[in-house]
């Protein structure tokens, strides 16, 4: 062999050994692209898990929704409130059965109408 063939030889292998590096190259290009992507991916799931909790917070908090309605319910006074539903559940019965009479006298009326002409 002469130093032309091994200098040939070298550079055959070294042209193997860049190409073996260039194809691991590309795949840790590709491993970078899906890493990035995740980490988008993550940052978006990180924000919306920081509004739930905002809006957790909102409801839950101590000026929040909720205990703002539990302060209303311990200050309500129960009594009037039961009196005016109940009051108000009488009037609707008394209307409905003076609906009911008067649908029942304009069915009599019909029927004498019909009956007597």
């Amino acid at each position: 062999m002469t130093d032309h063939d091994n200098i040939f030889t070298m550079l055959e292998q070294q042209k193997d050994i860049l190409s073996k590096q260039s194809i691991k190259i590309d795949k840790i290009e590709k491993s970078l692209v899906n890493i990035s992507v995740q980490e988008k991916d993550i940052y978006y799931m990180n924000v919306q898990i920081n509004a739930l909790w905002r809006k957790y917070d909102q409801l839950v908090g101590p000026d929040g929704t909720i205990s703002t309605l539990q302060k209303c319910a311990a200050s309500c006074p129960r009594e009037t409130v039961e009196e005016r539903f109940d009051t108000v559940d009488e009037n609707i019965k008394t209307n409905l059965a003076r609906q009911w009479v008067a649908i029942g006298a304009i069915i009599a009326l019909m029927a004498a109408i019909k009956l007597f002409g």
